[in-house]
């Protein structure tokens, strides 16, 4: 028989990152967020010296920090939350823990992690590694461990609320513009697996050049062309009765594509172009 697997994280929370963290990292013993007392401390006095990574909600990591502070066996330890937005440091909500003697930092994986995400969903994306030296440098063997590769970032601020509005701007704002493209595919008649496969094949071939190029030369379609005329028949097809919010959707992407492109656009182009992504929706 092979020897079983040293316990290498107590992972906190059973959600998708939790999940996901648990499957990528040999040796990972999962704990739902809500354990009591009992629990908790079982499983801190069965794994004595291994960091505890708290992957629950923003809103729930003081509670379950609060939870995790009296217990005995926790002084020394690290603690990591998996916050983009929080502060991973004492001033953070695992203050709790650093008071108690533990010491806190984060580990934020940059990716995408849907309902049905496991290991594969954390496998080599960068992991943002933040807090107190000793959580830092536990956090970046975490990540290694998962797959990730770590970079070191901001611990509070204003500098950490920007990222993390970046990191949701990317990972969000791209499901919206599929959800809004779907809408668009379904009245042109066309079958919902089908307009699902096109949308993510769409999604992907674009962040596969994002990955390798500037934004302006990533980009493709009407605006890298300055084609007007065609941006013209978009906007006027969105002008139809019930695709207000795909209109003003499509309307604010063009005006940031425009300001991408311009500088290599003829000024009468930028121009024309400009008055028509600036127009109000006006529905047939």
């Amino acid at each position: 028989m092979s020897a079983a697997v040293p316990v290498a994280v107590l992972v906190v929370g059973r959600g998708r990152l939790g999940r996901a963290l648990a499957a990528a990292v040999p040796g990972a013993v999962l704990v739902p967020g809500r354990a009591g007392a009992l629990e908790l401390g079982d499983a801190l006095r069965t794994s004595p010296g291994v960091p505890a990574m708290l992957a629950v909600p923003d809103a729930a990591l003081a509670e379950v920090a609060g939870r995790l502070a009296p217990l005995a066996g926790g002084a020394g330890r690290v603690a990591l939350h998996g916050s983009g937005a929080l502060a991973a440091d004492a001033s953070g909500p695992l203050g709790p823990l650093a008071a108690a003697g533990w010491h806190v930092g984060g580990l934020h994986p940059l990716c995408a992690v849907g309902a049905d995400g496991g290991a594969a969903a954390v496998a080599g994306a960068l992991a943002g590694i933040s807090g107190e030296p000793e959580a830092r440098t536990v956090a970046r063997d975490l990540a290694r461990r998962a797959g990730l590769e770590p970079f070191d970032l901001v611990d509070s601020g204003a500098g950490r609320v920007l990222y993390h509005a970046a990191a949701s701007l990317v990972a969000g704002g791209a499901i919206a513009l599929v959800d809004a493209a779907l809408v668009l595919f379904a009245r042109t008649g066309l079958p919902a697996e089908v307009a699902q496969r096109a949308a993510a094949d769409l999604l992907r071939s674009a962040a596969q050049n994002a990955g390798r190029l500037q934004p302006a030369d990533a980009l493709t379609g009407p605006m890298a062309r300055g084609d007007g005329a065609v941006l013209a028949a978009h906007l006027e097809a969105l002008g139809a009765p019930g695709l207000a919010a795909e209109h003003e959707l499509y309307r604010l992407g063009a005006e940031r594509l425009l300001a991408l492109v311009s500088a290599r656009l003829p000024p009468q182009d930028v121009q024309r172009i400009a008055a028509l992504v600036r127009a109000p929706h006006t529905s047939r």
